[in-house]
């Protein structure tokens, strides 16, 4: 039997443009600190204006529950992961 301990609510903020996988992720936050709308993708696509699953508004901020899995977005922007 595999046991995996992790602390709860544990936050790691990130800047970059992409965000590994994470199977200990409960909780993700994207802010776009930028001045334009930002897209995100959550299949590790690049993400553009034309290929993207959410698009993110400047200043504005995208909480995602239970997602463990890889995200990209058009440009560098704060991701906030809860463990």
């Amino acid at each position: 039997m595999n046991v995996r301990e992790t602390p709860s609510n544990k936050a790691t903020p990130t800047t970059a443009a992409g965000l590994a996988a994470n199977l200990d992720r409960k909780k993700l936050k994207i802010t776009n600190t930028g001045g334009t709308a930002l897209y995100v993708n959550f299949s590790g696509t690049a993400a553009t204006s034309s290929v993207y699953d959410e698009k993110i508004a400047a200043g504005a901020t995208l909480t995602v529950e239970n997602y463990v899995g890889e995200c990209t977005a058009s440009a560098s922007i704060r991701y906030v992961e809860f463990t």
